[in-house]
């Protein structure tokens, strides 16, 4: 079955939505069984440090190390975000720490070939934000059109 798609724009993630991770991981209680698969990890996307909006929350949203506000709009590459990946990984903001995708916590309707650079699909909380609708597609992640 085809996962729902969103034509808005990506969440914001901020404080609130950082409980409301916690809370949709403790109450939904949909996640694909860890048995028998293998540990999911980035690897190489990085679709969350470019698509999704950053609130500026103080010490939510901000480096650890200099305290430098890292807030940023939707669709707009976060500026420390290098070829290899984050290139302030060990003093990154807690928004950065906390978050995970819907495919990496194994949120069903994500198997494991629909990450989100292989999908063109990036789920958070639930809601599913189409980045590339042609990998959608032929991941089957889009409604079937007639």
């Amino acid at each position: 079955m085809p996962l729902p798609q969103r034509a808005c724009r990506p969440p914001s993630l901020s404080i609130s939505s950082s409980a409301k991770i916690d809370l949709y991981r403790r109450k939904k209680g949909n996640h694909v069984s860890a048995s028998g698969s293998t540990k999911r990890s980035c690897a190489t996307c990085n679709y969350c440090c470019v698509y999704l909006e950053i609130e500026s929350k103080p010490g939510f949203s901000t480096r650890f190390d200099t305290g430098e506000d890292l807030a940023k709009p939707a669709n707009q590459r976060c500026s420390y975000l290098g070829e290899q990946g984050c290139t302030i990984y060990e003093a990154r903001p807690m928004v950065c720490r906390q978050f995970s995708c819907d495919w990496l916590l194994g949120v069903k309707g994500f198997g494991p070939a629909d990450s989100p650079v292989a999908s063109g699909v990036l789920g958070v909380r639930g809601d599913n934000w189409i980045i590339s609708p042609e990998k959608a597609k032929i991941a089957g992640l889009l409604p079937k059109t007639a």
